[in-house]
C-alpha cells in the first residue's frame, strides 16, 4: 500500500488598499487567511495556504499659509503661489501616499499716508524728525505676522515773504494788506 502524501503550499502576499488580488477564483481585497483545495495528479488534496496583507494607501490634507515674497517647501518644491498642490509618495510597502496641501499666501500691508508741513516745522514719523521734503518708510510685524510698509510722502511748503517797499508822507497813512 502506498499512501501519497497531500502537497501543501504556502503562499504569501502583499497588495496595496484598493487593489485586488486573485486566488482560487476569488478575488480578494482583505487581508487574511485563504485556503484553495485542488485535487494534485496523485488524485490525493492539494492545499494551497494562501497569507494576504492589505497595505493601507495613505491621504493626507495640509494647509498652510505663507507671506508675500516667501515660499513655501513642499517635499521639494518651492511655492510661492497660493493653491492646491498634490504629491504622491511611496510606502516603505510601495503604496500610495498621497499629501495635498492648499496653500495660502497673505498679502504685505501697505499704508501710504501724504503730509505737508511749513518750512522751519519738524515732522515726527516712527520717532525720527524730518524737516525736508521727500519719501520716508519703515517696516514693521502685521497682526497676522506678514510684513506692514508704512510710507509717508512728506511735503514741506516754503514760507513766503514779501518785502513792500513805498513811501507816503509824514501824517498820511497806509493801508498794509489791504
Amino acid at each position: 500500500l502506498n499512501v501519497d502524501p497531500a502537497i501543501m503550499e504556502n503562499i504569501t502576499a502583499e497588495i496595496c488598499d484598493g487593489e485586488e488580488y486573485v486566488f482560487g477564483g476569488d478575488t480578494l481585497t482583505i487581508s487574511g487567511t485563504y485556503l484553495d483545495t485542488l485535487t494534485a495528479i496523485s488524485g490525493c488534496d492539494s492545499i494551497v495556504t494562501l497569507d494576504l496583507t492589505v497595505h493601507p494607501v495613505y491621504a493626507e490634507s495640509v494647509s498652510a499659509q505663507i507671506c508675500e515674497g516667501t515660499t513655501y517647501d513642499f517635499h521639494g518644491m518651492s511655492l510661492d503661489s497660493a493653491g492646491v498642490y498634490v504629491d504622491t509618495l511611496s510606502t516603505i510597502h510601495g503604496c500610495d501616499s498621497v499629501i495635498t496641501l492648499t496653500l495660502d499666501v497673505l498679502d504685505i500691508l501697505r499704508t501710504e499716508l501724504t503730509d505737508t508741513i511749513c518750512a522751519g516745522e519738524d515732522y515726527v514719523f516712527n520717532g525720527d524728525t524730518h524737516t525736508t521734503s521727500g519719501t520716508y518708510s519703515f517696516t514693521t510685524i502685521s497682526s497676522i505676522g506678514c510684513d506692514s510698509v508704512v510710507t509717508l510722502e512728506l511735503t514741506v511748503l516754503p514760507v513766503v515773504s514779501e518785502t513792500v517797499q513805498d513811501t507816503i508822507c509824514e501824517g498820511d497813512s497806509y493801508a498794509f494788506g489791504a
